[in-house]
């Protein structure tokens, strides 16, 4: 099996699992070490992980998605102008 990692223009990156047969997440975290270290930890453990560090990335990201939506979001609550996001559910 073969896993690559490339970079997206929210410049929090995605790992992608087995050419996107793994259940996809998105992290929306501004601390770039702890949104590091949970996308790494998530990916070792079979996810594909995108991630971004504020909630207008997010918007965007989840935006692009809606064909094959994110199967979950992990938010960081006391991310700044998080409200925005409170309207995607």
């Amino acid at each position: 099996m073969k896993t690559t990692f490339w970079s997206d223009p929210t410049g929090g990156g995605t790992l992608r699992q087995n050419e996107g047969m793994s259940p996809s997440l998105l992290i929306v975290e501004d601390d770039d070490t702890i949104r590091d270290t949970i996308r790494e930890a998530l990916f070792v453990e079979g996810f594909d992980v995108t991630a971004c560090g504020d909630g207008q990335a997010a918007l965007t990201l989840i935006e692009q998605q809606r064909q094959e939506p994110f199967s979950l979001i992990v938010l960081d609550l006391m991310l700044p102008g998080v409200l925005s996001l409170i309207h995607i559910s």
